[in-house]
Parts: C-alpha cells; sequence; structure tokens
C-alpha cells in the first residue's frame, strides 16, 4: 500500500485514479507508474 502512497504524493491523486481506471485494480503501483509517465498523466510532465 505504501507505494501507492508514495505514486500519490508523486504525481497526485487524480493521475493515479485515472491510471487505476484504465489499467484496472489489480495492477502493481510499478505498472501505474509507467503508465502515469508514459500517458504524461503527471503535472511535472
Amino acid at each position: 500500500m505504501d507505494e501507492f502512497v508514495n505514486l500519490i504524493r508523486l504525481f497526485g491523486a487524480e493521475s493515479v485514479c485515472i491510471a487505476r481506471i484504465a489499467l484496472g485494480t489489480k495492477t502493481t503501483a510499478n505498472e501505474l507508474e509507467k503508465f502515469i509517465r508514459r500517458e504524461k498523466l503527471s503535472p511535472e510532465n
């Protein structure tokens, strides 16, 4: 669970929620991070 908290801190809750909806709830935090970076959902990108 901690890795998801870290993702939320890094990218924001909205980006993480979008990625979870797009990829499904069984996805790992690593897969979510790759998706967020690839799709540029992060406000930092």
